[in-house]
């Protein structure tokens, strides 16, 4: 094999395996479905959380408060309703990892969601 080939075939093919290398065990992150939700309508938490984690919060401080997510092997789901009050605007979403020793907060996350 001509050695000018080498390099861009090993290139390709560690990008591909980083493509496809799962998470972490250990990451930490929120996932909100959907990002973008009609006021009166319902989203979908999920909260990833560092292991050793037994649990969680999931707080829409501006729209539907605060709710406890129990943890199974990383990870804690809460669904949600939107209130068909809440401001027509991006509000921030909160997760809060613990680890199950009162309220001991082991990381926090965020992100957005569109409320229309």
């Amino acid at each position: 094999m001509d050695g000018g080939l080498v390099t861009p075939l090993v290139a390709v093919a560690l990008g591909c395996s980083m493509l496809v290398a799962p998470e972490p065990a250990d990451a930490v992150g929120i996932h909100i479905v959907p990002a973008r939700v009609a006021a009166g309508q319902d989203v979908t938490v999920t909260l990833y959380c560092p292991a050793g984690a037994k649990g969680g919060t999931v707080d829409g401080p501006t729209t539907f408060g605060s709710h406890r997510a129990e943890f199974s092997q990383g990870r804690g789901t809460v669904t949600a309703r939107i209130p068909q009050e809440a401001d027509r605007a991006e509000h921030q979403i909160n997760g809060f990892c613990d680890d199950g020793e009162g309220s001991a907060r082991e990381a926090v996350v965020s992100a957005f969601i569109q409320v229309f």
